[in-house]
């Protein structure tokens, strides 16, 4: 019998990831694929080998990704409708982990 090791991190990536799921039909692939990739990326296996370890870099990739993903949201739905919210809640969910 195979034991986990998970962090609180860890937890808290697979809940996000379990949020992600049941909205994958409304949200545009780009934002979809985006969370994902945080998600993985914030894995406490993969996240000790990547070359992100500087807060300035993190901050500032963070920062780029919000303020791109905004105006691809606005791109993608042309304004504020209700599936441009909960993108935008999404967005906010990934990136604040992050």
């Amino acid at each position: 019998m195979m034991r986990w090791n998970l962090t609180q991190r860890d937890t808290l990536m697979l809940v996000q990831l379990l949020v992600i799921v049941p909205h994958m039909k409304h949200l545009p692939v780009w934002l979809v694929s985006l969370g994902v990739l945080v998600v993985l990326s914030q894995w406490t296996v993969i996240r000790q080998r990547l070359w992100l370890k500087h807060p300035r870099i993190e901050k500032t990739l963070q920062l780029l990704l919000f303020s791109s993903s905004v105006v691809g949201i606005y791109v993608t739905y042309g304004g504020l409708t209700l599936e441009a919210c909960t993108s935008f809640l999404l967005l906010c969910l990934i990136t604040k982990l992050m």
